[in-house]
């Protein structure tokens, strides 16, 4: 087995070193095909076709060659700052001794002058953080505010920023123009409200939200005294069931009681006591609130409280 495992090894690893240079050589000779169908293409003047050709060459095999025509095809069809960008690109990877160095260079220095500049400036009130993009193009942050290299004709920018709508730039440049916009998005967006989670519960007591000079004590108070109040009612009609049952179950003439009376006797005075302590937190927490009411000097704030009861549970949630 140890050796079957060697020998299938080494087969993959042999498959591993001869499929690279097989796939490199089949992207090498597409790349040289589309280089070669980007000259024709651009010898009859079809220049569209011929940057599309070259671009693809360069993709799956990049070269200087092929960067050099590429540049030369897009200044043919009016890319001017997409041209010099190419150009120079050719200067910074040859070898200084490589005549297509000195021939980008040449070219790139003739474009200069015909390149148009534009400068994005943020409109007044425009968050800082906008970003305008046209295609794989970006631009914020540094790119703002500055002449940037631009290709003569229609530019059509998407202007955005968190919280905003998006909002269209046109601009439209030509050859050797230096032209300022000013940009902004769109208008403020209003987020919508989304539901809350759901609560399935016994009883509840809600406090809307709404502007208010009331202190956040003042509203814990009401909450308190509202879940108290609650819990005094619910127990005191537990309570009073229970009180029923009492009376049943010794109303008869030999005084006698059921063997549950006992039993329901402790359970009644349990709910009457849960009873008072309720309706006693109910109206402290009312009263406590009302104090802090009148007394604390109003400020505007928003709150929103849940108090809710359950049949384990019992609490109070909200945002002060």
């Amino acid at each position: 087995m140890r050796r079957r495992r060697d020998v299938i090894g080494a087969t993959l690893l042999a498959v591993v070193l001869w499929t690279s240079p097989a796939a490199a050589q089949t992207q090498g000779a597409a790349a040289e095909a589309l280089f070669d169908q980007g000259h024709a293409a651009m010898d009859k003047g079809d220049y569209a076709t011929a940057c599309l050709r070259f671009r693809e060459s360069d993709r799956l095999d990049p070269a200087i060659g092929t960067k050099l025509n590429l540049g030369i095809c897009e200044e043919k069809r009016g890319r001017l700052a997409t041209a010099w960008d190419l150009f120079r690109a050719v200067v910074d990877k040859a070898d200084p001794t490589d005549e297509r160095r000195a021939m980008a260079q040449d070219l790139a220095g003739k474009l200069e002058g015909r390149i148009p500049k534009l400068t994005i400036r943020l409109a007044d009130g425009a968050p800082p953080d906008t970003t305008l993009r046209e295609g794989e193009l970006v631009l914020e942050g540094a790119s703002i505010g500055i002449p940037l290299p631009m290709d003569p004709g229609k530019h059509r920018f998407v202007v955005t920023a968190p919280g905003h709508a998006e909002r269209v730039l046109e601009v439209e440049l030509r050859e050797s123009e230096q032209k300022i916009v000013n940009a902004e998005p769109g208008p403020p967006q209003t987020p919508q409200a989304g539901a809350g989670p759901s609560t399935s519960t016994t009883s509840a007591t809600e406090v809307a939200a709404r502007p208010t000079g009331l202190p956040t004590l003042a509203w814990v108070a009401f909450g308190v005294g509202g879940a108290g109040l609650t819990l005094g009612v619910i127990t005191g009609l537990v309570a009073s069931g229970k009180h029923s049952t009492l009376e049943g179950g010794c109303n008869n003439t030999a005084g006698t009681c059921t063997p549950a009376y006992a039993n329901d006797l402790e359970a009644f005075h349990t709910w009457r006591t849960l009873s008072t302590v309720g309706y006693v937190v109910g109206a402290l927490g009312v009263a406590g609130g009302a104090t802090l009411w009148l007394t604390t000097p109003k400020s505007r704030s928003t709150m929103t409280a849940r108090v809710w009861l359950g049949p384990a549970s019992a609490g109070i949630a909200g945002r002060f």
